[in-house]
């Protein structure tokens, strides 16, 4: 339909006029399977340019969500050191959505039509309605899901350091800002549009001082406390197990490092 109205990018404008030209009589599109498998085949590669695009767009966004919630409560951001350059860089505590560009139907991109497929349109709704409620983050049910089941790797190693200051510190939020996301992009052009820029390699999530005090005073003030719909001496367990470091002034009765 936007083809016959004219409203496909240059590029597969021209492509969609040329091939209405080499099959001028309808009667004969109709009956063409050459012409039919070229339809699909442009509809597909315009639908697929534009949920780039998209994809994209939305990546960014999440970006700068998780960047602004970072820059104003420490406790969502990790600090860590580059290998290569030893510089110091800042990261969103929880890992964004994969976005990267994937033809399947498990992943981005439907490899019928060329839309984003329903999945990765409702993960990434998940992670925005989650880190946009009052809730987040001591509500999230997210971060518990990633400690219990070890994803990511949680261990902190030993270039990692909590941030100092509080919400908003200006000594944190003097330290460049990398994405926690493994969505990659290739270096695409899109008709009319600049290059798609590639992202961050993903860092792993980690878990904030900050946080780790919660839970345990949580614990200590009720040794049956729930928190992210688990008990708070289970999370310290798991806290322990995973190589984080829990002062011995915060341990668990009966418990030493």
């Amino acid at each position: 339909n936007d083809a016959v109205l004219g409203e496909l990018n240059p590029a597969d404008q021209k492509e969609w006029d040329s091939l209405q030209q080499k099959y001028p009589n309808e009667i004969d599109r109709g009956q063409s399977t050459d012409y039919a498998n070229a339809t699909k085949r442009l509809m597909f590669q315009s639908n697929k340019r534009k949920s780039i695009e998209e994809l994209t767009r939305m990546e960014n966004a999440n970006q700068v969500r998780a960047e602004n919630l970072a820059s104003k409560d420490s406790a969502l951001a990790v600090v860590k050191v580059d290998p290569q350059t030893n510089e110091q860089y800042r990261s969103f505590i929880f890992p964004t959505p994969d976005l990267t560009p994937r033809v399947g139907y498990d992943g981005t991109i439907d490899p019928n039509t060329g839309l984003i497929t329903k999945r990765a349109l409702d993960e990434n709704k998940k992670f925005v309605d989650e880190v946009t409620s009052p809730a987040f983050p001591y509500g999230s049910p997210n971060m518990m899901k990633m400690l219990m089941s070890g994803q990511g790797g949680l261990s902190i190693p030993p270039t990692t350091t909590a941030p100092s200051g509080g919400p908003g510190s200006s000594t944190t939020a003097a330290i460049p800002f990398r994405p926690n996301s493994g969505t990659k992009f290739d270096s695409v052009g899109v008709p009319g549009a600049a290059k798609i820029v590639t992202a961050s390699p993903a860092t792993a999530p980690e878990i904030s001082p900050e946080t780790i005090n919660n839970i345990v005073t949580a614990y200590r003030a009720n040794p049956e406390a729930m928190i992210y719909g688990r008990p708070a001496r289970e999370i310290i367990a798991v806290l322990r197990s995973k190589g984080y470091s829990v002062p011995d002034a915060l341990a668990t009765p009966g418990q030493t490092r």
